[in-house]
């Protein structure tokens, strides 16, 4: 069985109809709709549309103090993520409660424009996760600033397609309850964890996570908007 995840609380439950109103018109995939601490009017519109389920796993995760060195170079390079961490860390914890054998996440903030049939193709044929490579990242640059280790690679983690009996995304889960301090956000937990278990990883088309910053793409079948700055874009669109 093939199926989405999505996980949303009350500060992003505004995207909801948006993404839904896209999704829907060229798929009918059953969702998950994951609460994150959603408004009790979203839970039933959820309901209405899927299934919707607190995050239950999320209960053991402690945020790690992060040594002083290690934060002064995050902060030369980013100051805002840290009021946010703890949410963002949230993902993997919600993609183990799906029921799908086959399942992709998808961020609220990505437009869905066609059908996501291929990429569960994908997973048919053995591809153990999908996720798009982070071409416009200067990974060196990264290395230097203490976010990404020696080697590894920048993944964007807003469309992760994977097996749900797999290994890999409670090893995502698991790098981020004992090693959180090392990480500024879940990407950078996954790059790890893609670094060390090697796994058959396929590294998305940009057409199936395309960031607007790159220019129009007729061809794009998923569009990100990205960010604060994109996602005001999102509500121009919707009034």
């Amino acid at each position: 069985m093939e199926g989405i995840v999505v996980g949303c609380d009350q500060n992003q439950e505004w995207l909801l109809p948006w993404w839904w109103d896209h999704y829907s018109a060229t798929n009918s995939y059953p969702v998950l709709f994951v609460d994150f601490g959603l408004s009790n009017r979203a839970k039933r519109w959820c309901s209405e549309r899927g299934i919707c389920q607190p995050l239950a796993t999320f209960s053991k995760f402690r945020e790690h103090p992060i040594a002083e060195e290690k934060r002064k170079k995050w902060e030369g390079y980013i100051t805002s993520i840290f009021s946010i961490r703890t949410a963002l860390f949230k993902k993997p914890f919600a993609l183990l409660q799906s029921p799908f054998p086959l399942t992709l996440w998808i961020d609220l903030d990505c437009q869905v424009l066609g059908s996501l049939e291929p990429l569960f193709s994908f997973l048919h044929l053995g591809i153990e996760i999908l996720v798009r490579r982070n071409r416009s990242v200067h990974e060196e640059h990264h290395v230097s600033h203490g976010i990404l280790a020696p080697g590894e690679k920048s993944y964007n983690s807003g469309v992760v397609g994977f097996h749900k009996n797999g290994p890999l995304i409670s090893a995502w889960a698991q790098e981020i309850l004992e090693r959180n301090q090392e990480y500024i956000t879940d990407e950078h937990a996954l790059s790890r964890v893609l670094l060390e278990k090697s796994p058959r990883l396929m590294e998305l088309p940009p057409i199936y996570n395309w960031n607007p910053l790159y220019g129009p793409n007729p061809e794009a079948v998923v569009i990100h908007y990205q960010g604060g700055l994109l996602k005001e874009k999102i509500r121009a669109f919707i009034h």
